[in-house]
């Protein structure tokens, strides 16, 4: 049934996008499968709030026990499918709209491995779900680890950038997961909340740039993956800056 879903596509429709589809295939069906197989069926409108996802109940989609819509940044839909069955084994696939496709390939296959990672981990800790964040105490992202590679990344992708944020503002609304943002004179804080339990924080000022996540966030994601989240980010701002800018 997966195949009749002709309005939206995998990777493989993309430009370059057969390596990717497979590596994305890969990790469903031999990393995570066995977790996305536990997730609760009963609590889906609950998970798929909690990621900051919407149910999809439209006719087209009735043929699945249920599926999954993200739209973390503008023009990128991602849809999480499951097709539970019992003689064959249930069936989970990723699909996007034909419109992602403005977006790099590594950034499509990025976002829908931060999804796919996340419910890994409520199909394996069923109350992961849950868990919030208790308070506002941030910590620098660069000093959440000590691996170089991790902090070049951080620097060139996430301070290193062209964009010009009071341009991004006026542009907000197009950023679903960004959820507050406070201008001053001299300085600019905006709330970035992807995930209930992921928070950044991004503060610029004419003088420093500074990006920091919740130090309760740490307790529930590695390192690695606030880090790859983190940048996935600030590429999608800085490319809608360039795209505004031209």
């Amino acid at each position: 049934m997966l195949n009749n879903i002709m309005p939206f596509v995998n990777l493989n429709s993309f430009p370059n996008g057969w390596k990717w589809n497979g590596k994305l295939k890969q990790h469903i069906k031999i990393k995570h499968y066995n977790n996305l197989k536990n997730l609760d069926d009963a609590q889906i409108d609950q998970i798929s709030n909690f990621l900051n996802g919407q149910i999809m109940n439209s006719k087209i989609f009735s043929f699945f026990n249920w599926v999954i819509y993200f739209n973390p940044i503008p023009s990128l839909e991602i849809y999480f499918i499951c097709e539970r069955n019992i003689k064959k084994g249930d069936n989970f696939a990723m699909f996007f709209s034909k419109e992602s496709g403005v977006h790099p390939i590594e950034e499509l296959y990025g976002f829908a491995m931060i999804y796919l990672t996340c419910l890994s981990i409520i199909g394996y800790n069923k109350d992961f779900h849950t868990n919030i964040l208790q308070n506002d105490d941030f910590i620098e992202i660069e000093n959440i680890t000590s691996d170089k590679k991790y902090k070049n990344l951080i620097l060139n992708k996430c301070y290193k950038n062209q964009m010009n944020i009071r341009e991004i503002l006026k542009n907000i609304e197009h950023f679903n997961i960004i959820q507050d943002y406070t201008v001053k004179k001299d300085q600019i804080t905006i709330d970035i909340h992807p995930i209930k339990n992921i928070k950044f924080r991004y503060i610029e000022s004419e003088s420093s740039k500074k990006l920091m996540v919740t130090k309760d966030t740490l307790n529930f994601y590695s390192k690695k993956l606030l880090i790859s989240l983190a940048v996935l980010i600030f590429n999608a701002l800085n490319r809608e800056y360039l795209k505004n800018k031209n």
